[in-house]
């Protein structure tokens, strides 16, 4: 199963299939970010902020272009009460990545978990309800 086929069977989509960081499902009111098993710290995992390395590629200096519908789909969680929904992914090797300032995704397990979002500073994070 692929990412894109995984997303759009639980009725989300998004902007840029290349791009996206995140998903949204308009009908259901949830939003899915895919929570990066190395930004896992104890029970939260760091799904979005609005750092530098977040915003910019370290290699082009160019904004990213998932990071304004990302930030967007945050503010829908904070302020229109959608629903906080992951699934975990695990980073593909550096040596086998050619753009190291992006994350590849070696795998994911395709299964949405309900979490609840939480800030800290300029960063999310998605908890257990």
């Amino acid at each position: 199963m692929t990412r894109k086929s995984f997303i759009e069977s639980v009725g989300a989509t998004c902007n840029n299939w290349q791009s996206s960081w995140s998903f949204i499902n308009e009908k259901e009111r949830f939003i899915v970010f895919g929570a990066w098993e190395h930004h896992r710290v104890g029970n939260k995992t760091l799904i979005f902020s609005t750092s530098e390395d977040w915003l910019y590629s370290k290699e082009s200096g160019r904004k990213r272009p998932g990071f304004k519908q990302s930030r967007e789909h945050i503010r829908l969680i904070e302020e229109e009460g959608y629903t906080l929904k992951t699934y975990s992914m695990k980073l593909l090797d550096t040596s086998q990545n050619q753009d190291k300032s992006l994350g590849k995704i070696k795998k994911f397990d395709p299964i949405l978990i309900e979490r609840r979002l939480e800030r800290k500073d300029n960063d999310w994070f998605a908890v257990p309800i």
